[in-house]
């Protein structure tokens, strides 16, 4: 059986991992001010805080990939 990529995205990590810290910690970014530049300030600010939901970020994305091999599909985690 042959397979067939239905879709490919990419997820930025800096984005995933800005986005459960701004939740986790009830913040938000200053306005206009990219995921990366975010993320960099925090973790000059937070390391340990930082390191902790690029942890949870990397899990997601796991999961994530898990779900879509689970339905059939396949992806990839590069």
């Amino acid at each position: 059986m042959s397979s067939r990529k239905l879709f490919e995205t990419t997820i930025d990590s800096a984005e995933l991992t800005l986005r459960i810290a701004e939740s986790c910690l009830g913040m938000r970014r200053p306005p206009g001010m990219s995921a990366k530049d975010a993320l960099a300030q925090l973790r000059a600010e937070e390391p340990e805080h930082i390191a902790g939901f690029d942890r949870a970020a990397m899990r997601v994305a796991k999961y994530f990939v898990e779900c879509i091999n689970k339905s059939g599909h396949f992806a990839e985690m590069n």
